[in-house]
């Protein structure tokens, strides 16, 4: 998990430049707290998100997913032809 987060950290927030504003002063060892900070977020996500069985999965997917991608296209579709000359 450490190995996974180091990698992460260096790829997606910069590795010793940071892109957060927040975290440019810490030059040394921003990385390592980071990386220390990563799987402390990553078992506070699993311990508090509660799982899902399949079949709850299924009926956000088909109940509130389905429709929402289909307004969100429909609604793209509106305004991509009515700024169209």
């Amino acid at each position: 998990m450490f190995a996974v987060s180091g990698l992460g950290i260096t790829l997606f927030l910069g590795g010793w430049s940071s892109p957060v504003s927040f975290l440019r002063g810490f030059r040394r060892g921003c990385v390592l707290r980071q990386a220390a900070g990563a799987p402390l977020r990553v078992h506070l996500v699993r311990g508090t998100v509660p799982r899902l069985r399949m079949d709850q999965l299924m009926n956000f997917a088909w109940k509130f997913m389905l429709p929402m991608t289909l307004v969100t296209i429909l609604s793209a579709g509106i305004c991509t032809f009515s700024r169209s000359p």
